[in-house]
C-alpha cells in the first residue's frame, strides 16, 4: 500500500484553482514523490479583506499563477493520481478539496474524480484525546516532528502543506503505534466517498432551498415575524419522526430543541442541517428525547434549573452543537 497526501489553493477560497500539491510515500510511510501544479485559475483572486474570512497570502505571484495551464490541461494527471489502485489518500479538512475538485470538473464539464479520502483533521480529534497532552495541533508538530523537516515549508504552498499533513499523520501513528489502516478505522467520520459526499452536499444545498421557498410562502401566508417561521420549521421537520421516537433504530440520535431557539429560525436552520449531516433526529417532546438544545449557556442553566430532577437527556448549548 502506497499514500497520497494531497491539498489543494483556490484563488477565490471556492472553485478556482490555481494550486494542487501532492505527496507520494512507500509502505513506510517514506515520501517518494512529490509534485506541485500550478494553474490558471482564470478568474481574479478574492482571498483578503473577505467578511468573517481572514486573509490567505499565497506563495507565488498571480502573474506566476495566470502564466500557467487552465485546469482542464492537468485534469487527466490529477485523475489518474487520485484514482490510482492501491493507494489511500490523505488530506487535511479534506472534505473542503473535495468540494473544490467537484467545482472545477463542473466548471469544465469534466468527468467527476472517483476516490475516497481520509481527513487527517478529524483524525486528531480522536488522537489528542488518547494522548491528552497534545491538546493543540500545534504541539504535534513542535514536540513530535523534528525542526529539520518542517522548516523549510512554506504555508499555503499546497505541496508543502501535504507534506506537513504527511509528517503530522506519521507523527500519529507512531506515536499511536498503529498502522495507518488501523488509524482510519479507529477514526470514525474521517473517511470520504468523493461521489458520495457531493451527493449529500446537493441534497443539503436542495432542502435548505426547499425551506426557503417553504419561509416565503409562510410570509405570503400571513406569518410575518421571524419568531413564528422558527416554530413552523421546526414542526415541519419533527413531523417525520412523529409517532417513531421511540423505534429502536433512533434511540440515542433523537434531538429536541429549546423554546428559545425556536424564536431564532436562522440559527434553527444550521441545527436542523447539522442534526441531518449526522443522521440524528428532531423530536417534539423533551421526554422522548436524547439530547436538549439550548440556545446559549444562559438558556441551558435556566432549564436545568427549572427541571430540577435527574435528567434522562443530556441538555447542550447551540454553539456546543454546531462546532
Amino acid at each position: 500500500m502506497r499514500y497520497l497526501f494531497f491539498d489543494i489553493e483556490a484563488a477565490d477560497g471556492n472553485f478556482k484553482i490555481c494550486e494542487f500539491g501532492l505527496v507520494i510515500c512507500d509502505s513506510n510511510m517514506k515520501p517518494t514523490h512529490k509534485k506541485l501544479y500550478l494553474i490558471n485559475p482564470k478568474g481574479k483572486f478574492n482571498l483578503t479583506g473577505r467578511k468573517d474570512q481572514r486573509d490567505l497570502h499565497l506563495s507565488f505571484t498571480e502573474e506566476q499563477y495566470k502564466a500557467s495551464p487552465e485546469f482542464d490541461d492537468v485534469y487527466d494527471n490529477i485523475k489518474f493520481a487520485l484514482e490510482q489502485k492501491d493507494i489511500m489518500i490523505l488530506g487535511h479538512s479534506v472534505n473542503n478539496d473535495i468540494r473544490f475538485l467537484d467545482k472545477a470538473c463542473n466548471r469544465y464539464r469534466l468527468p467527476k474524480i472517483k476516490y475516497v479520502a481520509y481527513d487527517v483533521q478529524k483524525m486528531f480529534s480522536y488522537f489528542s484525546k488518547e494522548r491528552t497532552k497534545f491538546a493543540a495541533l500545534e504541539n504535534v508538530v513542535e514536540e513530535l516532528i523534528p525542526l529539520e523537516e518542517r522548516q523549510n515549508l512554506i504555508d499555503h504552498r499546497s505541496v508543502d502543506d501535504a507534506y506537513m499533513t504527511m509528517l503530522i499523520f506519521r507523527a500519529m501513528i507512531r506515536e499511536l503505534n498503529v498502522t495507518p489502516e488501523q488509524m482510519v478505522e479507529l477514526c470514525e467520520g474521517c473517511k470520504y466517498d468523493s461521489i458520495e459526499y457531493i451527493k449529500e452536499l446537493e441534497a443539503k444545498e436542495k432542502a435548505k432551498n426547499e425551506r426557503a421557498h417553504a419561509k416565503a410562502l409562510l410570509r405570503k401566508s400571513g406569518i410575518k415575524d421571524e419568531k413564528g417561521l422558527g416554530w413552523e420549521l421546526y414542526r415541519e421537520e419533527a413531523r417525520k419522526t412523529e409517532g417513531h421516537e421511540l423505534d429502536s433504530d433512533i434511540i440515542g440520535k433523537r434531538y429536541a430543541v429549546a423554546n428559545r431557539l425556536k424564536d431564532e429560525p436562522d440559527v434553527l436552520e444550521k441545527v436542523i442541517d447539522r442534526i441531518k449531516e449526522i443522521n440524528a433526529h428532531l423530536v417534539f417532546s423533551m421526554k422522548n428525547c436524547d439530547y436538549l438544545i439550548a440556545f446559549d449557556e444562559e438558556n441551558k442553566n435556566a432549564i436545568q434549573a427549572t427541571l430540577r430532577r435527574d435528567l434522562l437527556f443530556k441538555i447542550i448549548a447551540v454553539d456546543e452543537f454546531l462546532k
